[in-house]
């Protein structure tokens, strides 16, 4: 458990100076810490050896019969990048370099631009877990970081520039082509008003739709959505990490929504919270329904720094701070400890 604590400590420690040192006008030293912020996270990721399930389950395996000429199931950008790394490098280990530099390269890239507190965001792109997440389900979050980076798009109404990367990411993994419909989704213009009753309609209507999105689910994703209870103590932990992350965005959201909505871009983040209560409550009872879950999740990571930074009130502002921090503390660690294969953390050095 060590090593992913101090990667934390660094990583949010070097954010910190970055952010103090954009306080003080500092440009060339805050340049160099959002680099060794960044950096950490990137060869935290890159070096990492049988770290989580699909490590050799997936994608060492997946490599060789994609090299070997053999018929995978994975998209054809992804099966393009295994042969780059083939005949470049002719080593698997460069896979995992490459995917972790493309997820880190586009998270960083999100959240230098728009992160209202990198440090926070930092904090909360670990203990969220999207972080660990793309140690197994690389290919799923590479598609979620191009999303995050593809929110500006859809608030500057560049719709061309969306749709190319939205397909980009969708030929990394297919389900990223469920965030073409969200472009639209910057023409919803709501009252705080409207947008509780939008709240309270999808609580109310769950039930209907919710059969809907087992019948889809079936047929579409069988693999990944076969119904099951969350019977292991991994899937219950993800599941109430999920419902503790969610209930806080939507309980901000409200609170704050009249401040948020005079930014395009978190009206935007609001939107898609709407989007993302109706995708939980609609594959609650779906076997690895976080799985599509998270594709809408991770909209945190900016919007919680976001309602902390205009919250003027310090009491108020202390105190979500605290509550965050120690909620993010709690599923980081509940995570490192229970999840399968993710410690001892070994590196390709130790092969």
């Amino acid at each position: 458990m060590f090593p992913y604590i101090m990667m934390t400590v660094v990583s949010t420690f070097f954010a910190f100076l970055y952010y103090a040192s954009c306080k003080g006008n500092h440009k060339r030293l805050a340049n160099t810490m959002l680099f060794l912020s960044f950096s950490s996270l990137f060869i935290f990721s890159a070096i990492r050896y049988d770290v989580f399930n699909d490590y050799l389950y997936t994608y060492v395996p997946g490599y060789y019969e994609i090299i070997s000429g053999l018929n995978t199931h994975f998209e054809p950008l992804f099966i393009l990048l295994n042969k780059f790394v083939y005949y470049v490098f002719n080593n698997v280990d460069w896979l995992f370099i490459l995917t972790s530099f493309i997820f880190i390269f586009f998270v960083g890239k999100t959240l230098k631009e728009k992160s209202a507190i990198l440090p926070l965001s930092i904090f909360l792109f670990i203990g969220s877990r999207m972080y660990f997440y793309s140690f197994d389900q690389i290919r799923q979050y590479i598609g979620i970081s191009i999303f995050l980076y593809n929110l500006k798009n859809i608030e500057k109404g560049n719709f061309k520039k969306f749709i190319i990367l939205t397909i980009v990411s969708g030929l990394f993994h297919k389900l990223s082509f469920i965030y073409i419909p969200i472009y639209f989704v910057r023409y919803i213009k709501l009252t705080k008003k409207k947008y509780i009753i939008a709240i309270l309609s999808i609580i109310l209507l769950a039930p209907i739709y919710t059969r809907i999105f087992n019948l889809v689910a079936m047929h579409f994703y069988p693999n990944y959505f076969n119904y099951g209870s969350l019977i292991s103590g991994e899937r219950i932990n993800n599941s109430i990490t999920m419902v503790a992350f969610i209930a806080t965005n939507i309980l901000l959201s409200v609170l704050y929504y009249t401040k948020l909505t005079y930014e395009p871009y978190y009206r935007i983040i609001l939107n898609i919270q709407l989007v993302l209560l109706f995708v939980t409550l609609g594959t609650w009872n779906l076997f690895d329904s976080y799985r599509i879950v998270s594709m809408f999740l991770y909209t945190l990571i900016l919007l919680i720094p976001k309602i902390i930074s205009i919250e003027k009130n310090r009491f108020i502002k202390l105190m979500l701070l605290f509550i965050i921090v120690l909620l993010n503390c709690i599923s980081g660690y509940a995570f490192i400890k229970n999840a399968s294969k993710l410690h001892p953390y070994r590196t390709i050095f130790e092969k």
